[in-house]
């Protein structure tokens, strides 16, 4: 589906004055501190008053302009902007991004990225601050697939850099819900290769390039695993999945690795993550199902979809607590 995006090669992408990217990079900051997911981030996550050892406390929805159904959001360390896809009734997704003051609250009115637009649906964006490198998934005009794009934000200009098809990473099946690691080394992603949704992994470079991807361990062929949501510290996955134990259509899980060398093997048994049931759209005679989008470097907040039918699709927000 190269050829969708051909119109864009060797083009500065016209973002220029886009809401939250004129500080992308991580100039003035300490290297080890929130944005990169540092020790720090980690020691709080065991420590905080809302570490990973407490319980999930009710779910809240994030509200987002404009209506339609959301598909994926990542989200600055500070949860200062949110960037998610928006998907109208009848039209066609896009990227947008909305900001608060002081990550607490509700979000302002959203802007399109005006970016990547070619026509087709792009959803699921993640992006790494360290590096201003973003990536999502895209389908073809004829949504019979999705693949894995990428840009980077460019600070001289203000504009996104060339769109460009991520293609080791690409199959003849479906690419979607990309998400790139704290610390822009490695970027996770589902797959429908094999006739089954399943979690891969690859390693990512400075300079944006890709490696061969690989299953995690954790996946189980008898079920679908998909929406991988790595740790800021690296020890937790949460991802979403069918397998036994799952209320609804897929719920969300979690692994815990001891050895974060290892992107492969070194997972133990996931385990549910604990996210408390609400009801939506009781009108809907169909199950629900939940997707983690984004995970706060403290492990306090997690950011996740409800799924509910062909007409409920929204983003909440679930928070640790005593």
């Amino acid at each position: 589906m190269a050829t969708v995006f051909a119109g864009f090669s060797g083009a500065l992408l016209a973002c220029a004055g886009i809401l939250g990217f004129e500080d992308l990079s991580l100039e003035g900051r300490d290297a080890e501190g929130p944005d990169s997911g540092g020790p720090d981030a980690a020691q709080q996550a065991d420590t905080g008053p809302c570490g990973y050892d407490k319980p999930f406390r009710t779910p809240v929805r994030v509200d987002l302009t404009p209506d339609g159904l959301k598909w994926g959001a990542w989200l600055t360390p500070e949860e200062d902007r949110i960037y998610f896809s928006s998907y109208p009734d009848g039209g066609i997704a896009d990227l947008y991004v909305a900001a608060r003051d002081g990550g607490h609250g509700p979000f302002g009115p959203a802007q399109a990225l005006g970016c990547c637009d070619a026509g087709a649906h792009e959803i699921n964006p993640t992006l790494t601050k360290k590096d201003g490198l973003m990536v999502f998934a895209a389908s073809d005009r004829e949504e019979k697939q999705y693949d894995l794009f990428a840009a980077r934000w460019l600070d001289g200009s203000k504009a996104f850099g060339e769109l460009r098809e991520l293609g080791p990473l690409n199959s003849d099946a479906h690419e979607w819900a990309p998400f790139l690691a704290a610390d822009g080394r490695t970027l996770w992603f589902a797959s429908f290769r094999n006739n089954n949704w399943d979690i891969y992994v690859a390693s990512m470079t400075a300079d944006g390039g890709v490696g061969n991807p690989a299953p995690v361990g954790i996946n189980d062929r008898n079920t679908q695993d998909d929406n991988p949501v790595l740790s800021a510290d690296g020890h937790h996955l949460y991802f979403s999945s069918s397998r036994k134990g799952t209320k609804g259509d897929v719920a969300v899980w979690v692994a815990h690795r001891d050895n974060v060398s290892d992107d492969l093997n070194s997972w133990n048994s996931p385990i549910l993550a604990g996210v408390p049931e609400i009801v939506v759209a009781p009108e809907v005679d169909s199950p629900i199902a939940e997707r983690p989008l984004w995970i706060s470097p403290d492990e306090c907040r997690l950011y996740y979809t409800i799924h509910r039918g062909p007409k409920y699709r929204q983003t909440y927000m679930v928070e640790r607590g005593p």
